[in-house]
């Protein structure tokens, strides 16, 4: 890992959350990265094999020192006895385990030159196999992560079936784990407790917007 050797693993990191556990902690929680150059941690997802579906953008590498990231995502919602929000697991081992802070939206990275709306579309549907929503996009403005990173978001009205999940994967260290290992519908204060903290401005902004009382959260 010295000497300028790179570290190379996949997705944003998985679900578009990892990639804060690197920016933030990585380096004390993982003494064995000491001593990489910083320039040398780098996110990138593998080439997908022809006809086959991988998570993330093939082979788009991002530095993840760069502090300019930009990440896109989806806040699926549902209104049922009360509003229900999708969240997502990250999968991996970093995340194995962790529940509080630990979920996310389904966001990823924003390609060079690439439309925010059009990334958010891209990563919704490489992460869950799902097709995202044509219309009906809330804007839910933007939050800004530990990592400096910049993520936009959208609500939008769904009602996909957790189970039928078919999530994208990435390879760290030669072994493969699914982008996301779940999602679930959750209400409003069970997404606040999962959710990394900065994410949960994004339900107060749907919540506005649809003009729900405390009755629906």
């Amino acid at each position: 890992m010295h000497g300028g050797s790179q570290l190379s693993i996949g997705g944003e990191i998985p679900g578009g959350g990892q990639d804060e556990l690197f920016l933030t902690d990585s380096l004390q929680s993982h003494p064995q990265w000491l001593g990489v150059p910083q320039t040398e941690l780098l996110v990138r997802r593998p080439q997908a094999p022809p006809g086959g579906h991988i998570g993330g953008q093939g082979g788009h590498p991002a530095s993840v020192m760069s502090g300019s990231l930009r990440s896109a995502g989806l806040l699926p919602y549902r209104v049922r006895s009360g509003l229900e929000l999708l969240i997502a697991h990250p999968g991996g081992p970093f995340f194995a385990g962790r529940d509080k802070g630990a979920w996310t939206i389904l966001k990823g990275l924003i390609g060079d030159d690439e439309d925010e709306h059009a990334a958010a579309a891209r990563e919704f549907g490489e992460e869950t196999g799902w097709d995202p929503p044509e219309d009906g996009w809330i804007p839910l403005g933007e939050t800004v992560m530990k990592s400096r990173k910049v993520v936009i978001a959208w609500g939008v009205e769904a009602d996909y079936d957790p189970p039928s999940i078919m999530p994208g994967t990435f390879s760290l260290y030669g072994k493969d784990y699914p982008e996301i290992d779940e999602v679930r519908w959750v209400p409003p204060d069970e997404a606040r407790f999962k959710l990394n903290p900065a994410l949960t401005v994004f339900i107060d902004r749907l919540q506005s917007h649809l003009d729900l009382n405390e009755e629906l959260s």
